[in-house]
């Protein structure tokens, strides 16, 4: 048997266990199905060690989807500002002209301080979507606005840990080395046990070099496995493609984001490029 069968082979192998894990981990197995998961499990170290990563994954996903959309932090700073102007107005009878004036520049600002607070962050959310009607964003402009390298979902490195080449890799990511770091993929990726999560990465570390191509290749990857990161790289497909000026591919990723329904704040960033790119 030829390399490429060789590898092929694995890939399905290693594709099918995801899929199994996948299934094992969001609890829509049947009981043979569990049962037999989990006796691999206790047999086979690289299908447990894919499944820590799969689990992770699947926790970060749900993290993301968890966290709080721009207008729920807004919504909650004025709020907190109503509640402290409230309570400047119980505690304190209202000052006289002549009082008020005295009061100076900083005791102006602590009582309104959560208001400005609540000001700059309603500046910097509406920079990209309220634009001034005569110029759009440009390509550059909204990809840096929406770009940010995905969280490492496997776990912090130990100063006293030894790190094998996969480790390293994941290290230099956290980091911010990501000339290292895809060095470091790419060696990893030649006889990787989660081959997906790791071009996930890669892509990431590409994107943030600048190396658009190389992570188009490995977003294109991960999303056609149709795997849990599948969405997550689909929105960084339409990232990659919008740096490199693919406006109409951008379009087409990011149209399949914001109707996709899985994670609210991916579909409304997809949203606000969208209606900057039209």
């Amino acid at each position: 048997m030829n390399r490429n069968s060789l590898l092929t082979r694995k890939m399905k192998k290693i594709y099918t266990d995801i899929e199994k894990l996948e299934r094992y981990h969001r609890g829509i197995c049947s009981e043979r199905e569990v049962m037999e998961t989990e006796l691999e499990l206790g047999e086979n170290e690289k299908f447990r060690n894919l499944s820590d990563d799969m689990e992770l994954m699947l926790e970060g996903i749900a993290r993301s989807a968890r966290k709080s959309s721009i207008e729920d932090k807004l919504e909650k700073l004025q709020i907190a500002f109503a509640e402290e102007e409230n309570r400047e107005k119980s505690n304190h009878p209202k000052p006289s002209q002549s009082k008020t004036i005295s009061m100076g520049i900083p005791g102006l600002f602590g009582r309104y301080k959560l208001g400005i607070a609540a000001s700059i962050v309603l500046l910097l959310a509406a920079w990209i979507v309220f634009l001034p009607a005569s110029r759009t964003a440009t390509p550059d402009e909204l990809f840096r606005a929406h770009f940010d390298t995905y969280e490492n979902l496997n776990g912090k490195t130990r100063s006293t840990e030894v790190l094998d080449d996969r480790a390293k890799a994941y290290e230099a990511y956290d980091l911010g080395n990501y000339a290292l770091a895809i060095k470091l993929f790419d060696q990893v990726l030649q006889n990787s046990d989660n081959p997906l999560m790791d071009q996930f990465y890669y892509g990431n570390a590409a994107l943030a070099s600048g190396d658009t191509q190389s992570a188009i290749e490995a977003f294109t990857i991960v999303e056609r496995a149709g795997t849990g990161l599948a969405m997550e790289s689909k929105w960084y497909l339409g990232l990659s493609y919008l740096k490199s000026k693919d406006i109409e591919r951008a379009k087409k990723c990011l149209t399949e984001v914001q109707n996709s329904g899985k994670d609210p704040n991916r579909a409304s960033a997809a949203e606000d490029i969208l209606n900057q790119l039209n």
